[in-house]
């Protein structure tokens, strides 16, 4: 079965990134959400929702529920790190409904605010 929304992506499973892999076969279409964009200490982002700045990231559709619960997984909501939550989308002129991972303030502020709101991975130091 394929879930009724479409997903916003906003990090390692952007196009070109790493997890893209986990969306295959989805339209992807650039799109907005209003919030913040952090880069964490494991190498992913998390999402702040806050009116007025914007976050750049991928309108996914579709995507079968299974890759839904998959990507729940990997977000962490079973642990309380995100919650997966629907939000509005900007998408060209239009707006839409999509689900996306959202965090909590706090939890995010351990990580690097990208205020110009567009995904880059933290560049580990080589040994």
């Amino acid at each position: 079965m394929t879930g009724r929304w479409p997903v916003f992506v906003h990090g390692t499973t952007l196009s070109g990134q790493p997890d893209a892999v986990l969306l295959p076969g989805g339209g992807r279409r650039a799109a907005v959400v209003e919030g913040q964009l952090w880069a964490m200490p494991s190498g992913r982002s998390a999402l702040v929702l806050e009116p007025g700045p914007k976050v750049e990231g991928e309108l996914v559709d579709p995507v079968p529920d299974r890759v839904l619960g998959m990507l729940d997984l990997m977000e962490g909501v079973g642990e309380g790190q995100t919650r997966r939550e629907l939000v509005d989308v900007v998408v060209g002129l239009r707006r839409e409904r999509a689900w996306t991972w959202v965090t909590e303030a706090a939890r995010a502020r351990v990580g690097r605010r990208l205020r110009d709101g567009r995904w880059r991975p933290v560049r580990r130091r080589s040994d």
